[in-house]
Parts: structure tokens; C-alpha cells; sequence
């Protein structure tokens, strides 16, 4: 099963947004969630749901009303922060300094422990941390849920070429981007494939 990242996603019910991304178990590479971005709200679906696939779209085995019902990806909190304020007296070289609190929004994202997210142009870096290119899309054995290989999109002058990688040339995968154990010119010898260009 290949998960094309921004594939449209349809519901029982019609269609209701599109993929922006997958969520991995990094030990074991394990494809836990999808996000699914649907009229401006990105949600976390657990993998289980999806119950068809083609080549350009995913079917959910629920409607877009038990989507709303997720979880929201992305959360706001809203922390009390203190913010100082300076005010100059008049004829008076003083000033008096008043501290206030103030609510500050932070976004989180609603990750599993332990899990992090591969989206759509996440960097990819090679054995030499040199910056190789960004995710296209993934692809995962339907029966076990693991990560196979993903297809890395290389920027060559004013074109771009895609590689093939396989989950057993991946070092790590962190919040920052996918680590590979390749080098520099192992990574150019890498399969390639034709990469499509997302809407």
C-alpha cells in the first residue's frame, strides 16, 4: 500500500479532505495514524480506519460527521504568561514598571508517546548530514502496518528527481527530519522513480 501524502480522502459519506500526513512508531517503524486535513481542521485517524485504497484517494469506513468526532491534531493552550510594561512619569526622569499576565496561545500537536509525524517535504538528510531532499509520499506492508520505503524527491537544478528508500537505510526519524545511513553517494545510487506533482 502506498499512502500518497495529500491523496484526497473520501468518507461513507463523500468526500472530506486529504491526507497531510502519517504517523510512526520510529522504533519499530510502524504506521500507528493518518492526518487528515478536512475544511481547514487537520485530524489524527488511527491506520485501522482507512478501508480502501487506490491509486489516488483513501476510503475511511466512517462519515465525515465521525471525522469531525476525532481528534484534532493540532490543539491550542492558552498559557499565562507575565509581561512587563514600562510608563514614564511626567517631569521625572523615574518610571514605574508594572508586570501583568498575559494569555499566551502555544499549539501542540497530538502525537502518540514515542511517535512522531512524516509529512509532505520533511527534509531528508544522508550519513554526512547533508540536506538530500524532502518526502514525497510512503509506502507500508498492508498487513503488518511497517513502513516500507518512501520516495525522497531530489531538487537538481530546475528539476527534481525521485529516489527510492528503503525503511532499512533509515537511521532515524525525529520531529527535525529522517536521518539516513547512506552517504552522500550511496544516496545518489539509489532506485529512482517518477515523482507526480501534488494539487
Amino acid at each position: 500500500m502506498n499512502i500518497k501524502l495529500h491523496a484526497v480522502v473520501d468518507c461513507s459519506d463523500g468526500r472530506a479532505g486529504h491526507v497531510t500526513g502519517a504517523v510512526v512508531e520510529p522504533r519499530d517503524q510502524t504506521i500507528t495514524h493518518l492526518v487528515i486535513k478536512m475544511h481547514g481542521t487537520e485530524y489524527i485517524v488511527p491506520l485501522s480506519m482507512v478501508k480502501d485504497q487506490t491509486d489516488e484517494a483513501l476510503t475511511l469506513s466512517f462519515t465525515k460527521e465521525q471525522l469531525r468526532a476525532q481528534q484534532p491534531f493540532i490543539e491550542t493552550d492558552y498559557v499565562r504568561t507575565p509581561v512587563d510594561s514600562v510608563e514614564f512619569l511626567p517631569g521625572y526622569t523615574a518610571y514605574a514598571r508594572n508586570t501583568d499576565a498575559e494569555m499566551v496561545p502555544v499549539e501542540r500537536e497530538n502525537l502518540p508517546f514515542g511517535e512522531v509525524e512524516i509529512r509532505i517535504g520533511m527534509p531528508v538528510y544522508s550519513k554526512n548530514g547533508t540536506h538530500v531532499g524532502h518526502v514525497d509520499e510512503i509506502a507500508l506492508d498492508p498487513q503488518s502496518g511497517r513502513f516500507t520505503h518512501f520516495l525522497m524527491a531530489h531538487r537538481q537544478l530546475l528539476s527534481e528527481k525521485g529516489y527510492v528508500v528503503g525503511s532499512w537505510q533509515l537511521k532515524s526519524i525525529t520531529e527535525d527530519g529522517i536521518y539516513l545511513k547512506t552517504d552522500d553517494q550511496e544516496v545518489r545510487q539509489l532506485p529512482t522513480m517518477a515523482l507526480k506533482h501534488h494539487a
